[in-house]
């Protein structure tokens, strides 16, 4: 989560960083809360069991997070972890690209090749764990990525424009 202000520090204009970064902070809470709202709404409205409800009892670890009687039994779809993550990886290479139109391919491999890595482990992770089906994650990624692509872009205006090929190359 702390990847697109963490980028943003990084690269920012020396003098302009701290700007830069509540600007950055201010827009990711924005993507974030509509992430998060659209997946919470999505999850009551799926009511699809998590993947450990299907298992025999003496299958299930022997944690409360895999208690069948919780509500959260139900909510598996869409991933609000994989919403999450996928949502600061968008943002922060949309911003990244918006901010440094002008950055090599290299540069822009690197931080989309980071973001996808940290991104991709949080939702494999949750697979593995048994928390969701992998169409979970992928649901919950698609919500994270259109919100942390489209909100950025809103928050700039109508000047806003990231090329196609910057975006193929992050």
């Amino acid at each position: 989560m702390a990847f697109p202000v963490v980028l943003a520090f990084t690269f920012g204009e020396p003098g302009a960083r701290l700007d830069g970064v509540v600007r950055r902070g201010v827009v990711y809470g924005e993507s974030l809360g509509f992430s998060v709202g659209t997946t919470m709404l999505a999850k009551r409205l799926t009511g699809r069991a998590r993947p450990y409800a299907f298992l025999a009892v003496s299958e299930r670890p022997d944690d409360p997070a895999y208690d069948v009687t919780r509500e959260r039994t139900f909510y598996s779809a869409p991933s609000g972890h994989s919403a999450g993550a996928w949502n600061g990886t968008a943002l922060a290479v949309t911003e990244h690209l918006l901010t440094r139109p002008d950055a090599h391919w290299a540069e822009r491999f690197g931080v989309g090749f980071v973001g996808g890595a940290l991104a991709g482990a949080t939702a494999t992770l949750r697979v593995e764990a048994g928390q969701h089906f992998p169409t979970d994650v992928l649901a919950g990624a698609g919500l994270g990525i259109a919100s942390g692509m489209a909100l950025p872009l809103v928050d700039r205006g109508a000047v806003a424009v990231v090329s196609g090929s910057a975006v193929v190359e992050a």
